[in-house]
């Protein structure tokens, strides 16, 4: 198993933020994986200004990933 740890700390003025996101990796003796588990927790500051920090960030990622699909399809 291994455990991967990351803390995310954000600032804006009064918009400061911080949670802690961990994700798990689970192996058998014949390195085949078995389970991946990812979790996040929140640290500090306004549990709103977290989830729309994140709520923009997936935008901007569906607006990019539109993007660089019509890009391929020539359009």
């Amino acid at each position: 198993m291994t455990i991967e740890v990351h803390r995310l700390d954000h600032g804006e003025g009064k918009n400061t933020w911080s949670v802690m996101v961990v994700a798990e990796h689970w192996w058998d003796e014949q390195h085949k994986l078995l389970r991946n588990n990812l979790w996040a927790t929140h640290l500090s500051g306004s549990r709103l200004s977290v989830s729309e920090w994140f709520d923009r960030q997936a935008d901007i990622f569906d607006r990019s990933q539109r993007t660089t699909v019509k890009a391929e399809r020539g359009g």
